[in-house]
This record gives C-alpha cells, structure tokens and sequence, in this order.
C-alpha cells in the first residue's frame, strides 16, 4: 500500500523541461505580489497629498510621504478606488487585444523571444508607473493610464501566463496534470505570501525599496527564458490569416476554438515586415475567437462562462485592500499582513491537494477527473462561504477567519484546468483552449474591475452595511459559478461517454 502510494507520488514530480517554466510563473507572482500592494499605496499617497496640499498643506511629511491615518476620508478613498479601478482595467486592453497576434507571433520567432518580450513589457510598464509616483512634482497621478499601454510589448499578462501553463501541460501527462498545477499553483501562493509578508513591513519603511524589489525580480526572470523547452521551432513562414467563421459550419463536442483557413501565398518578406503585417491583421482576431465560443460545443460554452464568473467574482480582491481598510480602520500595512496570512493558507492548502487526491481516488473509481471536478466543487464552496463571511464579519477577528476560509477554496483554478485538459484532445486543441481561456478571464477581469471598482466608489461615505454590498453581491454570484460547474460536469460526462462508445465501436 506504501510503495503503490510513493508511486503515485513519484509520478507527479514534473519533468526537467517543466522545471524553467514553473520558475518563471513563480518568480511573476512574486513580482506581481510586490509591484501591486505598493502600487495601491503609492496611488493612495498620490491623492491624499493632492488634497491635502489644497487645504492643508503643513500636513505634507518629509519626501512627499502622507500620515495614513489622515487618508482615510472619504473624499480620498473614493478618488483612490476611482483612479485604481481605471488602472486596473486599462491593464486588462493589452492582453485583450493582442494575445491573438502575440500567440500567432510565438510561432513566427518561438515561445522563448516573446516570453523574454513579455517581461521586458511589464518591467517597462512597472518602471514608468514607479517614475510616475516618485516625481510626484512633475507628473500627476493619471499619467500611471498610459503604464499599461506599454506592456503591448510582449501581450500583457496572458500571453505570459498561457504560453508558460500550455508549455507545462504539454510535458505532463493529463492524469497527473492537476497534481503538478497544485504544486505550481502552491509555489506561487507562497511566493506571493512571502511578497506580501515583505510588503507588510516594507510599506512602513520604504515603499521605493519593495518596488526596487519588485523590478527586480522582473530582470532576474529575464535570463530564464533561454533555458525554455521551445516545441514550436521559429519559422519565417507568413502568419496564419484568421477570417470570420462560417455560422453554418458545426461543431461536434471537441471542437476546438479556433478554426483557421490557408492564407493567400504571397512573395517572401523579412520576418519583421511579416510579424508586422500579422500583428495588424490580425487584431480583430479577439472578435473572432467570441464568434467561435458562440457556435461552439456546451462544453466549450459552459467552460468559457465559468471562467468568465470567475473571474468576474475574483476582480472584487483589487478593491479588498481599501475596503478592508476603511472598513476596520486599518493601515495597509495591516491589510498586507492578512492578505499574507491568506495566502499561507493557500498554500498548505495546494501543497496538500495532490496527496489528498491520492487518498480520495480510489473513492472515485481511481478516475482522475471525477477527483478534479470533486475538488471544483468543495473549493468553489470553501471560496463563496469565505465571501459571504467577509460580507458579514462584525470586527476584524472575524474578517480574518472569513478571509482563512476563503483560502481554503485556492484549488479552484487549478482543478477547473485539470479536469477541462483532461477532456481534450491534442496539444494544439490544448493551447487554442488556453488561449480561449485567458481571453474569458481578461473579460470577465475588464467588466468586474469596473463593476466593483464603480461600487465601491458609491458607496464610500455610505452607511457601513452598504459598504458590504459588494461582498453579499459576490457571495450570490459565487452560487451561479457553482451552478455552472455543475453544467459543466454534466456536459463532461457526456463528453467522456461518447469518448468511450467510440474506442469501444
């Protein structure tokens, strides 16, 4: 029984060529987690000073630096969850547009140069915002609008984070593929507990310091890159050309996303005039993609959907900090201090999924799937109960025990990626799934940045139990995406039947 439960074990450790990629995704939440915590600061300290220096400008401290306990009015903090929103969602148009023409670019020069352009565009973008903020006197605070734009260098967040994971799952196996994204997924939960942990004390030293941290770990990612197991070799052909799909064409349950059509064969160009050309065509190649989700099997339709909800219900976290702030009159670095705490949970929690999956297999027929969909569910439940907790938490004690129980739905993601790859078909389906995939959760991103962030603005002043709203609102939404997982199971099911019936024909 031991030595059949070390090979199971044994058999979920990644291979070599998973070990550079794995790196990379870790050391980006490590990145994130800095650069983000202080981004929030530095905006807030941005519009508290601007007020201040109208009416009282004796109150400006050493460096441009603001008392936080002063900056808790709601004149500010509503200011702040405005101009943070609109950052947060103006990040979200760079991946949106161009992660079609960035994944058709990776196979024009390999996955490798376009992940190495990804991180050159966010330190790029993490640079100019930090300038923006240190010359105060020169820039206002709006000029952080225009950071985003130059991670079009390199596609923004979700070429990076779906090149990387479609790398990952092609050198595992699909039965031992959720093992290997808990374990990921736990690696990048404690990089982030480590960067909230620094942040928590850095923030009341020296905000410059953590983001020199942050910037740095950007560059130190850089040189991984060369070492990336590239399976697509660079090629000077011409771009696939994407056009409009046909509405009569159908779909059977495996379809993949994204139909392509031979292009036109045209004289040879230099591969710069060709990677060009395509970049500009095939911009509009989002708008094709949602047409094929449209028409396209429920599996695929129902997956896209739950991704999208998620997401949605997700974004309400870019407004966590300030509303955990104003609510229980804590300083951010408190706030960094629970969020740290959250994501420690997170990661006992992932690092003790793959063995409890082990345990639990032989309950489900020894089939990895119904484990993954089993574990979909019980996290989706932990996560919407933490929700609807922090919704109605009285004191701060009991925001942090809602904030612990949210924490133990950290699996939810990772067992939603297992079971849907498991129902694929080969690693090009897999890929155009990803890419579909990272596009939903962009969307779904975009539209509940600005949902929660507008909320949230209306209700500052408001009486404290509308300050809750947005949390109870989520909680419900929460319930719809579990509905949706359900959907989906059903859909699986008969998707795996027919899998069977035909090997079996």
């Amino acid at each position: 029984m031991s030595g059949s439960f070390r090979k199971r074990m044994l058999d979920m450790r990644p291979e070599n060529k998973v070990l550079v990629p794995s790196i990379l995704v870790t050391l980006g939440a490590f990145a994130v987690a800095c650069l983000s915590s202080a981004y929030v600061y530095l905006i807030e300290q941005a519009v508290c000073r601007k007020h201040f220096m109208i009416y009282e400008p004796m109150r400006i401290g050493s460096g441009g630096l603001m008392d936080e306990g002063i900056c808790k009015i709601p004149d500010v903090q509503a200011q702040v969850a405005s101009i943070n929103g609109t950052y947060t969602f103006l990040a979200f148009l760079p991946a949106f547009l161009f992660t079609g023409p960035y994944r058709e670019l990776a196979k024009v020069l390999g996955r490798k140069l376009v992940i190495f352009m990804n991180i050159c565009g966010f330190a790029i973008d993490s640079c100019f915002f930090i300038a923006v903020c240190y010359f105060y006197t020169f820039f206002d605070i709006r000029w952080i609008y225009l950071a985003p734009f130059l991670w079009v260098i390199g596609g923004g967040a979700i070429i990076f984070q779906s090149l990387l994971y479609t790398i990952i799952s092609e050198g595992i196996d699909s039965k031992h593929l959720s093992g290997v994204l808990f374990k990921l997924r736990a690696a990048q939960v404690l990089a982030a507990f480590l960067a909230m942990a620094l942040s928590s004390y850095l923030l009341r030293k020296d905000v410059w310091l953590q983001c020199f941290v942050g910037i740095a770990t950007l560059f130190i990612m850089m040189p991984f890159t060369a070492l990336l197991h590239d399976s697509i070799p660079p090629t000077k052909e011409k771009l696939t050309d994407y056009s409009p799909i046909d509405a009569e064409f159908e779909y059977s349950e495996s379809t993949t996303l994204l139909t392509t059509f031979p292009a036109p064969i045209i004289e040879k160009t230099s591969v710069l005039v060709t990677v060009s050309r395509s970049l500009l065509e095939n911009v509009t190649h989002t708008i094709t993609l949602f047409k094929s989700i449209i028409h396209s099997s429920p599996f695929c339709r129902t997956t896209m959907l739950t991704y999208f909800l998620l997401s949605f219900a997700t974004a309400i976290n870019g407004i966590f900090t300030q509303w955990s702030s104003l609510m229980f009159s804590w300083i951010l670095a408190d706030v960094n201090a629970v969020t740290s705490l959250g994501t420690f949970v997170s990661f006992i929690v992932l690092l003790s999924l793959p063995t409890i999956s082990s345990v639990i297999k032989p309950r489900f027929n020894n089939c990895s799937s119904n484990v993954d969909f089993f574990i979909v569910n019980a996290s989706m439940l932990a996560w919407g109960t933490g929700v609807l907790c922090m919704a109605l938490a009285p004191m701060r004690e009991m925001l942090v025990a809602a904030v612990v129980v949210g924490n133990f739905g950290a699996g939810t993601y990772d067992a939603l990626r297992g079971y849907v790859t498991g129902l694929l078909g080969g690693k090009d389906e897999i890929e155009q799934f990803y890419l579909g995939i990272g596009i939903m959760e962009t969307v779904g991103g975009m539209v509940g940045t600005v949902a929660w962030s507008a909320d949230f603005e209306e209700s500052v002043g408001s009486l404290p139990w509308v300050l809750r709203v947005p949390y109870g609102v989520c909680a419900v939404l929460m319930s719809g995406t579990l509905g949706c997982v359900f959907a989906l199971g059903r859909v699986g099911r008969r998707m795996a039947k027919s899998r069977v019936d035909v090997e079996q024909a």
